[in-house]
């Protein structure tokens, strides 16, 4: 469905469509997204659109595994210009008892076609997403009973480890529950992230590290946010995430003043209830943003948008 401003759900199937990503590959859009049928179940799978800059979907791929949850795909474009797949699996038994979850990446030529899903990070240590630092990738594993994130960086098919354990923990920097996050390297041995928390003050922290990002140095942010996405704009940042207005949830986007931690000019998306994940890039001189949203009916679907990247509103 699209509407006069460049705003398109993307699905409309009374299935669960939630905890997407968006990635620029071969010069089309495709969106990632877990479709199952409920928000917490055992019947994840991976559901990639390849999209146009209409907004019309031209491929659909699914990928799914037998007794295994798949959740939060995350794509990338590697330096030798195949796709890598990201996702979180959670195994479950014939009697749907969860066994234990793990980490993966798989990889594609064209989008449709992925690899065997191989195993990344330590189990039940949920990586939540990696940026590509030239020849490495790197990003946060975090775990809920340990409260921490550790920081994992090297090549996904080769060495890859945890570089910096603990990189932001309770028991260190006494900020709870550290989860989902997003990073950007700048080329220049320097690295920005974003850390969503859900304890004592709920705020969310910003970090700084130089290569090799062992040494992570923390700022409270004054908001909490849910899911974000970190994008570089000159020398500022726009994050993307869940957010909260008179205490109800939103999509939302703003820029981020590294001087204040301040968000600025931040817009309000279509969307409410169950919400958020967005993936965010830069695409033929705009921003395109994928999301979730269950403001249209009691089950959740997959909305992209084309924004201003000056006034961040959706373009008419």
């Amino acid at each position: 469905m699209s509407t006069k401003k460049q705003l398109w759900r993307l699905t409309q199937d009374n299935k669960h469509n939630a905890f997407g990503d968006l990635v620029v590959f071969a010069d089309q859009l495709i969106c990632c997204f877990r479709r199952a049928s409920a928000h917490v179940s055992p019947d994840g799978v991976v559901r990639l659109l390849t999209i146009n800059p209409q907004g019309a979907i031209l491929r659909v791929a699914t990928i799914c595994r037998p007794n295994i949850d798949l959740r939060d795909p995350k794509l990338s474009v590697m330096p030798d210009g195949r796709l890598m797949l990201l996702v979180y699996g959670r195994h479950f038994d014939a009697n749907q008892k969860h066994l234990y979850s793990q980490s993966y990446v798989a990889f594609s030529h064209d989008g449709i076609s992925f690899s065997a899903l191989r195993p990344l990070a330590k189990r039940n240590w949920w990586l939540w997403r990696l940026r590509w630092d030239k020849q490495q990738a790197g990003g946060f594993a975090y775990n809920r009973r340990a409260e921490q994130v550790d920081f994992y960086l090297g090549n996904p098919l080769g060495t890859f480890e945890c570089v910096a354990p603990g990189a932001l923990s309770k028991s260190r920097h006494q900020r709870g529950y550290p989860n989902e996050s997003d990073l950007c390297f700048d080329g220049k041995g320097n690295a920005v992230a974003i850390v969503r928390r859900d304890a004592d003050s709920g705020r969310a922290q910003l970090g700084h590290a130089r290569f090799p990002y062992t040494n992570w140095h923390w700022q409270d942010l004054p908001f909490y946010i849910g899911s974000p996405v970190l994008c570089a704009d000159g020398e500022q940042f726009l994050v993307a995430g869940r957010i909260f207005r008179n205490f109800k949830p939103y999509q939302g986007i703003f820029r981020l003043d590294m001087n204040s931690g301040k968000p600025r000019d931040a817009q309000l998306l279509p969307s409410g209830g169950d919400c958020g994940y967005p993936g965010l890039v830069k695409w033929q001189g705009s921003l395109w943003l994928s999301y979730y949203s269950s403001h249209e009916s009691a089950a959740s679907d997959i909305y992209l948008c084309r924004l201003n990247p000056d006034s961040l509103q959706i373009i008419e």
